[in-house]
């Protein structure tokens, strides 16, 4: 049994997952910007999410003065709780759209210390923060070992890269063996 390459393996499933469907459809930003408010950010939500452990690691660690680069930042789920206990909180996204709907709810929560910053990582120009975040938004990046690399180089502090964690018996996984003869469900902890 040959050994995984894991790099080659994340940038196929990454260059999966962010292909135009195949009935029509824009990129993976329009697919984002057509979902955005479906998704929803509503207080009773907002204090739902809040209670996430891995959100309380996080709000935990931030001082007063402390800047955070939230990539991948869609609707505001990590930016306005961060940004309330933090000096700024810089939101990136590939959709803009999604950023006006963080905006709104920033607003609605009366968090003002947000700078929404429209861009792909790979390309983004940002300066460094104390605190940089990925939650949920490496998926879409062919270059998870340059995607890393350049988080740690824009963190002063440190750095958090949050992923899901695919069942090891997953019905996806499962059916991606019979139809592929890998075992994997798109771009993930275990493979990156």
């Amino acid at each position: 049994m040959a050994d995984t390459d894991w790099k080659h393996f994340w940038h196929d499933l990454a260059e999966k997952f962010i292909a135009p469907p195949k009935k029509g459809g824009g990129g993976v930003a329009d697919r984002w910007a057509k979902r955005a408010h479906s998704r929803g950010y509503n207080g009773d939500q907002g204090e739902r999410d809040r209670d996430d452990p891995l959100m309380q690691f996080l709000l935990a660690r931030l001082q007063p003065d402390d800047t955070v680069l939230d990539i991948g930042a869609g609707i505001g789920h990590w930016s306005i709780p961060l940004a309330r206990v933090c000096k700024k909180v810089t939101a990136l996204d590939v959709s803009s759209r999604m950023l006006e709907i963080l905006l709104e709810n920033a607003a609605a929560e009366k968090v003002t210390n947000i700078n929404p910053v429209v861009g792909d990582w790979a390309t983004a120009d940002v300066e460094p923060h104390d605190h940089v975040l990925s939650s949920h938004a490496a998926y879409i990046s062919p270059g998870m070992v340059r995607y890393a690399r350049k988080m740690e180089r824009s963190a002063v502090e440190a750095c958090y890269l949050v992923m899901r964690v695919p069942r090891h018996d997953g019905v996806i996984g499962e059916l991606s063996c019979r139809i592929y003869g890998t075992f994997h469900d798109g771009p993930n902890f275990i493979v990156g």
